[in-house]
């Protein structure tokens, strides 16, 4: 933030967001998962819950990871 130029900073809205817990993210992820078709079963939610911890609240990488381990678990992009 002590980056942005004067100006742009002066034009702009912070909007200060917590970084949600794994366990608040995990239903997103089944959800995504079981669009793509992969069961409850194939993915524990100890591994889900383990992407979200390192995705450290950024959604785009949280469905990143877990598109990539459903696409490694048989399942295909909705």
């Amino acid at each position: 933030l002590n980056k942005l130029e004067p100006g742009i900073k002066d034009r702009c809205f912070l909007i200060e967001m917590n970084q949600p817990e794994p366990s608040d993210v995990l239903p997103l992820a089944q959800r995504l998962l079981g669009r793509m078709g992969v069961s409850r079963t194939q993915v524990p939610d100890a591994h889900l819950l383990e992407i979200a911890r390192v995705s450290k609240g950024s959604m785009r990488e949280l469905h990143a990871a877990v598109a990539t381990f459903g696409l490694a678990a048989g399942g295909t992009l909705p």
